[in-house]
């Protein structure tokens, strides 16, 4: 006798209650697993923090004694160079001729402002493919983060603005759409041919801002895209201004104030490089000019000839001499003499060789404190092993078991015997069928 329906339908709610029971109970157990792993994985990752704040502070004045000396490392490399191509200039030129600083050093001046300048451009071009989002949002912080503050400040006093006038809020006007991409290069370009030489202590600035390694142009870029296109042009204009400084006076314009700017870039380019007392004792030792160096003999063999040689020209010719003359004496005042640059070239090595042992000294000392807090953070992560990774096995089983019960096909799963009451619907469809006439 067929099993009543009623039975069949309690039958299949038991089933179905089993089953919900089971999905449950899996369900509870893959989140108590994954609540647990969370709150171990919180806990392993602030001990981390923990311990590498810990270090940090041991690590930072290192990474600024590397990042500083790395800076410095590039303008002592570029005053060598620029000092070693000098004397080997003067010694081909003094050999069949007079040797003029501005006139025969000219062509390597322009070959470094080139370089200079294609670093300029290339800064021109990330400015103008900056995008309008990122300068809409950095335009509209209230709170800035530092270094963005610090970057944009820097640039508004390259550009000559007013210091009571270089706030954030002259910054958000700077960092507007239209301006950025319309104003901001052609103040650039403005400014590099209104000033010569910037002043010393803005250069002073440029150099502790390129210097520091929070102002990395990688690390300014992460902070927001216009911050860094800004940090990429002060490095660019810093460098510039460099080649502007280490050549001088070949790349200044000739004018009255010639003199004094050489002066005072070679003045700071020594109390950079080498340092106030070394500067100031090679600037003592140092001849004025290459002019004074003849002596007064050689002075008086001139007013001689040059008497000698008046008796026999006319008046115009004398005014010709004199003017060539006044030309040349005022090319020549410039000029270093070969010892003067040599002196200069050894002591500038000498500090080279000391700035790089200092940098050993700190590189290794950061590698011994990094490898003491890589032995601390496999020791953290050696005790979270034991449990995060069993536990992490665990939830991934857990969480697979349960994602089959829910997805499991029919294909997948044997069909259950079937009833009595099953074979006896069948049967009776059958008879069924076969009594319906054709």
């Amino acid at each position: 006798m067929a099993a009543p329906p009623s039975d069949d339908l309690a039958r299949l709610r038991e089933e179905l209650a089993r089953e919900e029971a089971e999905l449950a109970e899996l369900e509870s157990d893959v989140e108590a697993k994954a609540a647990q792993l969370g709150y171990l994985h919180t806990e392993y990752t602030l001990n981390k923090m923990r311990l590498c704040h810990y270090y940090e502070p041991r690590l930072q004045p290192l990474r600024s004694t590397t990042c500083a000396a790395a800076e410095k490392e590039s303008l002592l490399q570029l005053q060598i160079e620029w000092l070693e191509r000098f004397v080997v200039e003067q010694e081909r030129r003094s050999q069949g001729g007079v040797f003029i600083e501005v006139r025969d050093m000219k062509p390597a001046a322009e070959e470094y402002e080139k370089k200079a300048r294609q670093t300029l451009l290339r800064c021109y071009e990330h400015i103008l493919e900056c995008p309008e989002d990122a300068l809409r949002m950095i335009s509209q912080y209230a709170c800035p983060p530092d270094d963005a503050i610090a970057t944009m400040q820097l640039v508004m006093k390259v550009r000559g603005e007013p210091l009571e006038e270089c706030t954030w809020g002259a910054a958000q006007v700077l960092l507007s759409y239209n301006y950025f991409h319309d104003f901001f290069v052609t103040r650039s370009e403005s400014l590099l041919k209104r000033c010569d030489l910037l002043d010393d202590n803005l250069m002073n600035e440029l150099e502790l801002f390129c210097a520091n390694p929070h102002h990395a142009v990688a690390a300014l870029y992460q902070v927001s895209i216009p911050i860094g296109c800004m940090g990429e042009w002060l490095r660019a204009i810093r460098d510039y201004y460099r080649v502007k400084l280490v050549t001088a006076p070949v790349l200044l314009p000739r004018s009255a104030n010639t003199r004094h700017e050489t002066e005072r870039a070679r003045s700071w380019l020594k109390a950079v490089t080498l340092g106030g007392g070394e500067a100031a004792e090679s600037s003592a030792k140092r001849p004025s000019t290459l002019f004074v160096e003849k002596g007064n003999s050689a002075a008086a063999e001139s007013a001689a000839a040059d008497n000698t040689a008046a008796t026999e020209m006319d008046t115009e010719e004398k005014a010709a001499l004199e003017s060539y003359e006044a030309v040349k004496e005022n090319l020549q005042q410039f000029t270093q003499s070969a010892a003067e640059a040599t002196e200069l070239v050894v002591k500038l090595r000498h500090r080279l060789h000391r700035l790089r042992e200092s940098v050993r000294v700190a590189e290794e000392e950061r590698a011994a404190i990094e490898k003491e807090m890589e032995e601390k953070l496999e020791e953290v992560r050696g005790n979270y092993d034991g449990t995060m990774v069993p536990l992490e096995d665990q939830l991934e089983g857990t969480t697979e078991t349960f994602v089959q019960r829910i997805t499991r096909k029919s294909a997948n799963t044997p069909l259950p015997p079937p009833t009595p009451a099953d074979t006896a619907a069948v049967k009776s469809s059958e008879q069924v069928a076969d009594a319906v006439p054709a």
